[in-house]
């Protein structure tokens, strides 16, 4: 499994690192009825602390809002929110532990890779493999210097409370958690494994997907994301198109409401042939990208 793909599907953990300067134009689409607009800004979920700076153009978007719509209900924002829920649903069920869960194999191979990680193992035994995942990237990024305050939705979250803007979600964080913990037992163990593998090359991985966002690049974006599901295509089935299909549903149903929805979703929704734009346009909507 690419590792692309660990990193783009972690919802809470999409991020990037330090880049060159380039020219802050973020995908942004919108479409209208005769008393309501909804726009679609594509988002990165985390930011380092030192490249925490948002273009221009999403506080211009912010301004122009009534309501700021995110994946998550914004109390769902809250990271240690989302860790109650992680925590209830990856802990491996009864007296259950990895070992007994993964096998004596891979779990050997987990020891060995953890070790050279300089990653906690030994009072992690009762994480599901997913789970595991989750911690390990956070762990991760903080070694990076990432923050959690530092994303997309994170700063638009205070700039619609410093505006008294209501806010909603489109999926609980539950649901979001759901997908991972649904997957089947080997393809968590392979995803595992295969970010520890690849981990020192993972700042890079990262780089690359938020220059792609920092540029609007949705082509680039695009083919990053068909290379991540190139070996296990079902998986864009279950992180991306279903829940694309779902959310076009709801946002049509924006358009009930009069004025001016901002909408702020992962970037990796706006690009290919699944993506928002995409299913919108089939059913007979006029979406224009926003320069």
């Amino acid at each position: 499994m690419n590792l692309r793909l660990i990193i783009a599907l972690a919802t809470l953990l999409l991020a990037g690192s330090a880049l060159p300067a380039v020219a802050d134009t973020p995908p942004a689409f919108e479409f209208r009825d005769a008393d309501s607009r909804i726009i679609l800004l594509g988002s990165i979920h985390i930011l380092p602390g030192s490249d925490r700076q948002l273009p221009p153009i999403i506080e211009e978007l912010v301004d122009t809002a009534d309501r700021i719509v995110f994946e998550l209900p914004a109390n769902e924002l809250d990271p240690q929110s989302v860790a109650r829920i992680v925590m209830a649903l990856g802990t491996i069920p009864g007296s259950g532990t990895l070992p007994d869960l993964i096998g004596s194999e891979d779990y050997q191979r987990l020891m060995e890779l953890t070790s050279a990680a300089d990653l906690p193992l030994a009072q992690l035994q009762r994480y599901e493999p997913w789970l595991l995942l989750i911690q390990y990237q956070a762990l991760h990024l903080q070694r990076l210097g990432f923050t959690p305050d530092s994303g997309v939705e994170a700063q638009v979250k205070a700039m619609a409370r410093a505006r008294e803007l209501p806010m909603a979600g489109l999926e609980t964080a539950r649901q979001q958690m759901k997908f991972f913990d649904d997957l089947p037992l080997d393809t968590q163990v392979a995803m595992l494994l295969q970010y520890l593998e690849n981990i020192d090359s993972s700042a890079s991985e990262m780089a690359e997907l938020v220059e792609a966002w920092r540029q609007g690049d949705l082509d680039r974006l695009d083919q990053l994301v068909a290379q991540s599901f190139k070996e296990q295509p079902e998986l864009n089935e279950i992180f991306l198109a279903r829940r694309n299909r779902d959310w076009t549903r709801q946002l049509q149903e924006l358009l009930e409401i009069p004025g001016t929805s901002l909408v702020v979703v992962g970037a990796a929704h706006l690009a290919g042939p699944d993506s928002l734009p995409v299913l919108l346009r089939a059913d007979g909507l006029a979406v224009n990208r926003l320069d």
